[in-house]
């Protein structure tokens, strides 16, 4: 009897909150209680935003220099026996350490940066932002071009309901939000990160956003408000979305003194279909300003 031949089944877990600028702690703490409604060694992978525990929008590279860092072990990937992919603001190495200058006077002091902790918690890749936002060239260095790596999924968590499924070893492609648009001066038609997908035939893209809400006002009347927990259906995009939700507060810091920026939440799971590659099929999507876990299973390489 010819054996039937499982599709690797991932277990994905996605956290959107609003992270404080500037409250690392604080951000730390909150990221820690929605884990709590993770069980051990349950999933494959979580998601977290970008710049997920310093917050987002610094005004300059003086503002941001006390908060880069280079994290090198996951206590969180180890607790929960999973991969972990989190960005944060990257402490440039030593030889890359001292201050860049554009022609506009602009510093490069760090890089907006996203790492993959394995299940063991040691440091499997990191990345660096390719196409940045407004935001970012106040003080990052921008990375040389996207990355893709193999990822190797042991076995179905033990604790999964689904029959077990051999290791199997996917490619997968992370950007960083405004990744998703093309690098001036090039075209929208150019389609980078999609381009890059395909040629690399990667099995899975992750995206770790703190993408605008554009369509509100920040001084809009609470009944004028959208339901919080219904998607912002201008800002979905695709495969694995992890974005931040946001917040109505100014922020209060030193270095940082300014009206706080609305977020548009929304992380979202979609499938691409290769007999439709036009029409990607979404799975599910958290509301734009939903706080909490949010857990999806998918077939990877089902038709």
């Amino acid at each position: 009897m010819q054996a039937v031949r499982l599709m690797p089944r991932l277990h994905i877990a996605v956290i959107q909150f609003a992270p404080k600028i500037g409250q690392v702690a604080a951000n730390i703490a909150t990221v820690n209680k929605l884990c709590r409604d993770i069980k051990p060694f349950s999933i494959d992978l979580l998601c977290l935003p970008e710049m997920s525990f310093t917050g987002y929008v610094f005004p300059s590279a003086l503002a941001i220099s006390p908060f880069l860092e280079h994290p090198m072990t996951g206590p969180t990937s180890m607790w929960l026996g999973c991969y972990v992919v989190t960005g944060y603001p990257e402490l440039l190495a030593e030889d890359e350490s001292r201050p860049l200058v554009d022609d506009e006077g602009t510093e490069s002091v760090g890089a907006n940066s996203a790492t993959v902790y394995g299940p063991n918690g040691v440091h499997v890749v990191g990345y660096r932002k390719t196409n940045l936002f407004t935001t970012d060239q106040t003080w990052a260095k921008p990375g040389t071009g996207f990355t893709t790596f193999p990822l190797t999924f042991p076995y179905t968590p033990p604790v999964s309901k689904t029959p077990p499924v051999p290791s199997t070893t996917l490619t997968v492609s992370l950007g960083i939000c405004m990744d998703l648009n093309p690098h001036p001066p090039n075209l929208w038609d150019e389609y980078e990160i999609a381009s890059h997908c395909q040629s690399t035939q990667s099995n899975v893209l992750i995206l770790l956003n703190a993408w605008l809400d554009t369509t509100m006002d920040i001084e809009v009347d609470e009944e004028e408000e959208r339901d919080a927990m219904e998607p912002d259906w201008q800002t979905t995009t695709c495969v694995v979305v992890c974005n931040r939700t946001w917040v109505r507060k100014w922020y209060s810091h030193p270095l940082i003194s300014r009206p706080s920026q609305l977020f548009a939440g929304s992380s979202a799971i979609f499938r691409m279909k290769p007999s439709h590659p036009a029409k990607p099929h979404l799975l599910d999507i958290m509301g734009c300003r939903e706080e909490g876990v949010r857990f999806w299973d998918i077939d990877v390489g089902s038709p």
